[in-house]
């Protein structure tokens, strides 16, 4: 009789190991599967700020050049090498001289998109690089004649002086508003043009999206509950009742569905079930989560940025939230510089050699809008594995027990890893967690369709009217090594243009992509052909496009 209550008890207890280890694979599915829903909506969330980044570039690229037939040239969509039609060209972005003039000081030596909106249905000075200005003849001298001259002249230059700085003001209030926004309730809103100013700028809109992101990442690194979770709050461990209510719920979802995953795999037959639960073996079940090594993220990193120092969990542990258990994303704060035409009044000196001076010029400038740290996405750090590791244990009595009434205690171990542990894609170098450079991947730039560098002071280059501000070299990224984004407490950060979203087409990726260069750099134009098409711009400025454009 005691064999056979051996060989009972023992098979009873290993069906219980197996249950159990049932049970805590069960755990641990569920909190990986909570983990992978969590991962989904960040990239839903960071494929959002992709979103905003392209319509930025719409309106940029698109509205913002639609006074430049260039950009609404046939040719230029209907090229496309996989219909049998002609390469694609080059983006042309260059201001017309006036006429037939072809001097040095009427070449828009820089292919550089700027907003620039046409108002008048007959006059676009958008294409015109140095619109010029009214002749000043010497009046006749005779007296009443020579005051009436005088004042319509005068009333003359003050008017296209006045339509000159009024496009600049439009332009600047169009660059300003598509990339930083103006709140409804500032006059100034209903003061400028609405041409897709009607939204939330991009700048705020990314920051905003970013918090979002934060609070998402914060959620997925909830600590694990190292006391156990239980089914009541006897034991030392933390009960289920406690996690599964009130404002806390969405912070502690993975542990809520692992234990309950665990506890409903569990046997217990009509025993089981509630507070009042009667089955020993299910209603001692305890599921700790096992804590991987938190990555510290300092508030001075990318993986910190927009975390604050001071943030921390709740009870039952007080970590702060920049230990990430499970999860560390990495920011993308990129440094661009968007362009407007800004238009001066200026007087000519004996313009066209006549001896003949013309007043009103109205001449424009490509005048930049820096937007630091614009916020462009976040990436996932393959440094720091995302997975879901539990411990259960629970008490269980054989049918034939001569001990005390606890039974024996068993433990199970189980693990898992979440699909889709994604999130990027990675179309940057993060250098020591602080700066960002471009990468090349395979000898092919991952971060050429969304920057742009820009060499303003190259050797035959100086500056004139039409050239970009601010000129100064320094400012600007020049190579590869230039760090394009970064976090804030870098130093004096340099920037760069944003570039648009495009696809290869056959044959040009390994045409355009070989080599180290990793930035499509606007180098200042030393001659001027009119032969050339004005589509096909061959004097060494690169920005491609879709062919679809």
């Amino acid at each position: 009789m005691t064999l056979l209550a051996f060989i009972i008890n023992v098979g009873l207890f290993v069906k219980a190991k197996i249950n159990l280890q049932n049970a805590v694979d069960a755990a641990a599915w569920s909190g990986a599967a909570t983990q992978a829903r969590q991962l989904t909506n960040i990239s839903y969330l960071n494929w959002e700020l992709r979103n905003t980044y392209k319509e930025w570039m719409f309106k940029y690229y698109v509205l913002g050049q639609l006074s430049l037939d260039k950009t609404l040239q046939s040719g230029i969509a209907s090229s496309d090498p996989k219909l049998g039609q002609p390469h694609p060209t080059n983006m042309n972005f260059r201001s017309n001289p006036f006429g037939t003039n072809t001097d040095d000081k009427s070449i828009d030596k820089f292919n550089i998109p700027s907003i620039c909106i046409k108002w008048s249905p007959s006059v676009n000075i958008c294409q015109i690089k140095k619109p010029p200005g009214l002749p000043i003849f010497k009046s006749v001298g005779i007296p009443g004649i020579q005051e009436i001259h005088e004042t319509m002249v005068n009333q003359l230059v003050t008017d296209k002086a006045k339509n000159c700085s009024d496009m600049a003001e439009k332009n600047f209030f169009v660059a300003i508003k598509w990339a930083y926004g103006i709140p409804p309730e500032d006059p100034a809103a209903s003061q400028g043009p609405n041409i897709a100013t009607d939204l939330m700028g991009a700048w705020p809109q990314a920051f905003e999206l970013a918090l979002r992101m934060r609070n998402l990442e914060m959620i997925v690194n909830r600590p694990p509950v190292n006391n156990g979770i239980c089914l009541n709050s006897s034991g030392g461990c933390t009960a289920i009742n406690e996690l599964d209510q009130g404002h806390d719920v969405p912070i502690n979802e993975r542990p809520i569905k692992a234990f309950w995953s665990a506890y409903r795999n569990l046997s217990g037959g009509t025993e089981k079930g509630g507070d009042n639960n009667t089955d020993l073996f299910s209603g001692t079940l305890k599921l700790t989560e096992l804590s991987p090594t938190p990555f510290n993220a300092p508030s001075d990193t990318l993986s910190g940025y927009l975390i604050p120092s001071s943030a921390r969990f709740s009870a039952p542990n007080a970590l702060a939230v920049s230990q990430k258990s499970y999860l560390d994303l990495q920011i993308y704060p990129l440094n661009y510089v968007t362009f407007f035409s800004f238009f001066v009044t200026t007087t000519e000196k004996n313009a066209d050699g006549s001896g003949v001076d013309r007043q009103g010029a109205c001449a424009a400038s490509y005048t930049g809008i820096p937007v630091p740290a614009y916020i462009f996405g976040f990436v996932k750090n393959p440094q720091v594995l995302t997975y879901y590791a539990v411990k259960a244990e629970a008490d269980f009595m054989g049918l034939f027990f001569p001990f005390s009434s606890g039974g024996i205690k068993l433990q199970a171990y189980a693990s898992a890893k979440p699909f889709g542990g994604r999130v990027g894609p990675q179309l940057f170098n993060i250098n020591d967690n602080k700066a960002i450079t471009p990468r090349i991947a395979g000898g092919r730039s991952r971060s050429l369709p969304y920057i742009i560098g820009l060499n303003t002071q190259s050797a035959s280059t100086v500056y004139d009217a039409g050239a970009p501000l601010p000129f100064t070299k320094n400012f600007w990224v020049q190579n590869q090594t230039d760090s394009i984004g970064g976090h804030p407490k870098l130093g004096v950060p340099k920037f760069a243009i944003p570039n648009l979203l495009y696809d290869w087409v056959d044959g040009e990726m390994d045409a355009q992509e070989q080599g180290s260069e990793p930035l499509i750099s606007l180098q200042g134009v030393t001659s001027y052909d009119q032969t050339i098409n004005p589509v096909e711009d061959k004097v060494g400025n690169r920005i491609y496009f879709n062919s679809k454009l």
